[in-house]
């Protein structure tokens, strides 16, 4: 199985994609993130040292916060599809720490993995917005309908309800921003955003 890392500074600042975990069947994802939290924690400040570092517990902050998404939803977290959320990888308590760390520790290491991002050529990397629950801090994006991207008939003008038919006042409808386009062509590998 496989889930998505996010990683992520404070609440107020953006969530960077970091890399993605593998498991077995037999270990959860939280399971997986936690016996590897230090690897991926680590990934993450260094793949980001200006915005991550400085709050690592090895650059003297403390413990990053890491988050998963659901495996192979690149495209619905970069949409901020609502029905998308992120969890959160967390920590034990003080008082737990030994008990769950000797748990968690007692799993094998060749039960899990994990494939650390790596950027190219100057790549900017992934990063979304999200709220503390996991869900989206932005509206969701949409392509435009395709009566929208179609020509109108000659001589005449679409229906005006068919127009209001569609409302969906809680996502916005607007085309990609260069920016927001470079970075789904990079979490594509380059593969054409038209063939997907």
């Amino acid at each position: 199985e496989d889930d998505d890392n996010v990683s992520q500074q404070v609440s107020s600042e953006p969530f960077f994609f970091c890399g993605k975990l593998a498991h077995v069947s037999d270990v959860t994802p939280q399971q997986a993130a936690l016996r590897q939290y230090n690897l991926i924690e680590t990934h993450a400040a260094n793949l980001r040292p200006l915005e991550l570092f400085p709050h690592f517990r090895g650059g003297g902050g403390g413990p990053l916060q890491v988050w998963l998404a659901p495996g192979d939803s690149e495209m619905a977290v970069a949409y901020n599809q609502p029905d998308v959320l992120l969890e959160q990888v967390m920590l034990p308590s003080p008082e737990s720490e030994q008990e769950v760390m000797k748990q968690i520790n007692a799993l094998k290491g060749n039960t899990m993995g994990f494939q650390g991002e790596m950027y190219e050529g100057g790549e900017e990397g992934f990063r979304t917005w999200r709220k503390e629950d996991g869900s989206p801090a932005k509206p969701e994006i949409k392509p435009p309908p395709a009566e929208a991207q179609s020509p109108r008939p000659a001589g005449g003008s679409r229906n005006s309800n068919q127009d209001h038919d569609n409302d969906d006042t809680t996502t916005e409808q607007r085309p990609l921003t260069d920016a927001e386009l470079e970075s789904l062509r990079e979490m594509l590998g380059g593969a054409d955003i038209n063939e997907v």
